[in-house]
């Protein structure tokens, strides 16, 4: 991480423009490896409206829908992974919860951008929320939506899938939710686990429009099966620590 640091800022890799998605990731990444960071930078993307995901000398807007042209405007997403970062330091301020707002369907799921489907935005989003105690309505409206769109045998996902069922997980233990719903997905990851013990998923994880004519798109799929199974783990342990707890 440290090695592809770029004066406080990373990029996707040293051959990509600085963003501050990836940045605040290493950032994340460092913090629970108990570094010492230093968050300033992270403001180099900060405007009145929010955080943009690149660099950029426009007037940016709040925009939910891929194109090359919106690529440099503010991100539901990328905004709520830098707001987890930002919860946890004396910058909390800058939380703008008006833009929570703003992202987050009528239906209770949060637009994503860069992060194809429903889940991936929706969990930053709760987890942001119900962290801080804040929009209770839109809480309320996440959960339904997660609780109302489960699959019959617990997965998350059309067709069901390890990844989506595991942002879904960790969104509902985010909110301290360990209901029947949670329990039906924690059997389902238990019940699709690899033989390698890993998890796996054909979803598309991340797009970049890169090209608007000829419409160009690059798409990264969990080839590894890192993403799906560090969120798998993750679920699990929550819900280890719940019961294990709730026992005491």
């Amino acid at each position: 991480i440290l090695s592809e640091e770029r004066n406080g800022l990373w990029g996707y890799s040293l051959d990509s423009p600085l963003d501050s998605d990836d940045t605040v990731f290493a950032l994340r990444a460092l913090q629970k490896l108990n570094k010492t960071i230093n968050i300033d930078n992270i403001f180099s993307f900060y405007t009145e409206k929010g955080f943009t995901t690149f660099l950029t000398n426009t007037s940016p807007k709040l925009v939910f829908e891929p194109n090359v042209t919106n690529n440099e405007q503010i991100h539901p997403e990328v905004n709520a992974n830098i707001y987890k970062l930002l919860a946890n330091s004396h910058f909390s301020d800058y939380i703008d919860y008006n833009l929570v707002l703003k992202s987050q369907d009528t239906k209770g799921y949060w637009y994503s951008y860069f992060y194809p489907g429903k889940y991936y935005s929706t969990y930053l989003n709760l987890d942001i929320i119900c962290t801080s105690n804040k929009l209770n309505e839109a809480k309320e409206k996440g959960l339904f939506f997660l609780t109302d769109s489960q699959n019959d045998d617990g997965s998350w996902g059309s067709p069901g899938n390890a990844y989506e069922t595991v942002l879904a997980l960790n969104s509902l233990a985010a909110c301290n939710i360990f209901n029947v719903q949670f329990e039906k997905g924690i059997m389902f990851l238990l019940n699709n686990q690899s033989l390698d013990g890993s998890w796996s998923s054909s979803n598309v994880i991340w797009e970049y429009y890169y090209n608007q004519e000829p419409l160009v798109i690059w798409r990264a799929f969990d080839s590894n099966h890192v993403i799906t199974t560090s969120l798998s783990v993750k679920a699990l342990k929550r819900a280890i620590d719940h019961y294990q707890n709730k026992k005491i």
